[in-house]
């Protein structure tokens, strides 16, 4: 299991990235593996989650849930793994900024 946590990420299916989630409860030190994907909103889905968030915080992950069940379901939007988006992201970021 040592190797699964220093790997940061593990791939399923060459596709999914699974990744550990560390935390400390009743004096036990936990892992859990979760899995991160994710789909691109439009400018204006994620100016209307933004105002729905702002509106009701205390409602976020029903929201959240809903606008994912809303987007990730549509045939043509692609659904991708979060940590290789993420990844892509910062590193064009870094090039942009002559890192």
């Amino acid at each position: 299991m040592s190797e699964l946590i220093k790997s940061k990420r593990i791939m399923v299916n060459g596709d999914v990235a699974i990744k550990p989630y560390l935390y400390v409860r009743n004096k036990m030190l936990h892992v859990r593996y979760t899995s991160d994907k994710c789909v691109a909103l439009t400018e204006s889905e994620e100016t209307e989650l933004y105002r729905r968030l702002t509106e009701h915080p205390e409602k976020k992950q029903e929201i959240l849930a809903e606008f994912w069940s809303m987007t990730a379901n549509m045939i043509e939007r692609p659904v991708y793994d979060g940590i290789q988006m993420a990844d892509k992201i910062m590193d064009e970021k870094r090039q942009s900024n002559g890192q």
